[in-house]
């Protein structure tokens, strides 16, 4: 099935629960992805790429994000406003680039909901152990969560890995996560350990020496599986990436 069928489909049926809605979808492939649609009585929304010029879209979604969104989804320096634009460019040109597969999630031209692949155009430490897995990271503002979308986005990126030929999609989230926790779940990621993860850095840029982090994090490592004939290498290397966490 092509990724435009696909999150056809899903995003049909999520549309189901709230009546009759217009539903439109344009996804070339992951990195030309537009899709909107109607809900009666909330309004216009688009999920589409991160792209050029998007820092201020950045700034207006983190306005929606009280302290503990932050602390929970933590791939930016929030607290560090000397280098939070520098990182949102880094985050722009990487999804430019086609290294990360990133979205907004739009309420009548406002974003609301911000999710990623890291590495999903290819992960260098994955293939170093013969398989291909990016990162999942997903989060929605203050005032829209509850309604589903957080589980939208998880199924989105899903997709969007399945199109990519990806093995498996890991994500990580913090043990306080309850809410995250059960929406993984019910998308069919499986936990798979405890992973120890700097925050409000980039982990790889962690691991090769260029930063250092302040703050570090037990969390819970899940993945969903997608090749199953890669299911062992697929586990050792993220049980590698669990003994590497503990050297950094």
């Amino acid at each position: 099935m092509s990724l435009a069928l696909d999150l056809h489909d899903l995003l049909k049926n999520y549309l189901r629960r709230h009546g009759v809605a217009e539903l439109t979808v344009d996804a070339v492939d992951a990195w030309r992805l537009d899709a909107a649609f109607t809900l009666p009585g909330m309004g216009r929304f688009r999920a589409r790429n991160v792209r050029a010029g998007d820092v201020p879209a950045f700034h207006a979604f983190g306005a929606g994000l009280g302290a503990r969104a932050k602390d929970l989804f933590s791939p930016y320096p929030w607290h560090e406003p000397a280098t939070l634009d520098g990182a949102f460019r880094a985050a722009i040109d990487a999804a430019v680039g086609r290294v990360d597969a990133a979205y907004f999630l739009e309420r009548d031209g406002a974003p609301i909901g911000h999710c990623f692949l890291w590495k999903a155009g290819g992960n260098p430490h994955a293939r170093a152990h013969g398989v291909e897995v990016p990162e999942l990271g997903v989060a929605v503002a203050d005032a829209w969560q509850g309604r589903g979308f957080g589980g939208l986005m998880v199924r989105l990126l899903t997709a969007v890995a399945r199109s990519l030929h990806a093995d498996a999609v890991e994500l990580t989230t913090a043990l306080e996560n309850e809410s995250g926790w059960q929406t993984y779940r019910r998308a069919g990621y499986q936990y798979v350990g405890l992973i120890r993860n700097p925050q409000f850095v980039d982990v790889t840029a962690v691991a090769a020496g260029a930063v250092t982090a302040a703050v570090w994090r037990d969390e819970r490592q899940m993945i969903l599986l997608l090749n199953d004939a890669h299911r062992d290498a697929v586990l050792h290397y993220l049980a590698v990436k669990r003994e590497e966490a503990l050297t950094m």
